[in-house]
């Protein structure tokens, strides 16, 4: 954090010439609001500093499938980042979790270093691994990390038992393509929302 450059982000607001500009709305995470801060600074020095700018950033919508909140479920937040088809990814979604989540991870394998998923995955308190690839992943978890970790036959088994051991977040990014069941991740992503909407009443 350096105060002194042009545009800098502190606190959920936008510093620049001495002057602080609040970002509106709820936080998404630091890292949706460096994307912002970026766009501001370009905006900024194409048009000067206006706050009719400010005014989109809740206007902007998620598109869906890619970290989008999709409600409740059994007191829980529920996030569908179906989208999320490789490690970066998911570990881009998982670094905007600040509570304790629960993470939908496998698929179809892309040759990716499952080993390096893990280790960025330390902080998460359970690991639902399903698809093509979840027990390649089981294995590349370190024995510390394998006990928060239960394979699952399929989609439906992730969001059944999250509904009766739930936590405070559940996070679908799989890390993963999704050709092992699915088209494409649209459809897997749809598919997933079908599925909470079924357990949404138990």
């Amino acid at each position: 954090l350096d105060e002194s450059a042009d545009f800098c982000l502190k606190n959920h607001q936008i510093l620049s010439q001495g002057k602080s500009y609040p970002l509106p709305g709820v936080a998404r995470g630091v890292a949706y609001d460096l994307d912002y801060l970026c766009a501001f600074a370009v905006a900024a020095n194409f048009c000067g500093i206006k706050k009719s700018f400010l005014s989109v950033y809740d206007q902007v919508q998620i598109p869906p499938y890619r970290n989008q909140p999709i409600g409740k479920l059994a007191g829980a937040d529920v996030i569908n980042d179906s989208k999320g088809t490789n490690i970066d990814a998911t570990l881009f979604a998982a670094s905007l979790l600040h509570h304790p989540a629960a993470i939908i991870l496998g698929g179809s394998d892309k040759g990716e270093d499952y080993s390096r998923l893990m280790r960025g995955l330390q902080g998460v308190a359970r690991l639902y691994l399903v698809g093509g690839n979840a027990r390649e992943m089981y294995l590349s978890a370190e024995d510390s990390m394998r006990g928060r970790c239960r394979l699952m036959p399929d989609l439906e088994s992730c969001v059944r038992d999250f509904v009766r051991d739930p936590l405070q977040v559940l996070l679908f990014s799989p890390a993963s393509a999704s050709f092992d069941l699915y088209k494409n991740y649209e459809e897997r992503g749809k598919c997933f929302n079908e599925i909470v909407e079924k357990y949404r009443g138990y």
